[in-house]
């Protein structure tokens, strides 16, 4: 049985596909007794009954190993129902945590888009601190020379 084959269940509705993992197949497996011998195209379902039932005393068994049957089936359809409602429940969950993510996702963006915001701020009131810093070095620098130019000119003019 391949873990995407399609079941149908006519008390849930339409066809639903299951993705079982490797420990439920093989389980499944296991109580049917394989499965491959009833699927293949030479399966003898009249040799296959007179190898479960070779004497006639044999059928006097049948309805136990019908009853057997039914079991098993039961069993395997309330694990089936099972992993359904668990595989449902997963789906619901994981949908909750993708629209949590998404929403997560969006307020980060939003935060980035924030603080890009502030980081361009900043730097253009970096670049007017650094202007105007120019500007002030600049006339420090005009000052300082004038100073200097006084200072020699009142030399000159014949001070101390």
């Amino acid at each position: 049985m391949d873990s995407s084959e399609v079941l149908e269940d006519k008390d849930s509705g339409p066809e639903v596909q299951l993705n079982l993992p490797g420990s439920v197949l093989s389980r499944i497996e296991e109580l049917m007794g394989g499965t491959e011998q009833f699927d293949n195209e030479e399966f003898d379902a009249v040799a296959y009954i007179n190898r479960v039932f070779p004497t006639e005393q044999a059928l006097s068994g049948v309805e136990a190993a019908a009853a057997r049957c039914e079991f098993r089936l039961a069993g395997v359809t309330h694990d089936i129902r099972r992993l359904l409602r668990a595989q449902h429940l997963q789906r619901a969950a994981g949908t909750a945590a993708l629209h949590d993510a998404r929403r997560c996702v969006a307020d980060l963006a939003l935060q980035v888009a924030d603080i890009n915001k502030k980081a361009e701020r900043s730097e253009g009131m970096v670049r007017e601190i650094t202007a105007e810093i120019k500007q002030l070095d600049c006339a420090k620098w005009n000052l300082t020379a004038a100073i200097t130019a006084l200072n020699h000119l009142h030399m000159l003019a014949g001070g101390a």
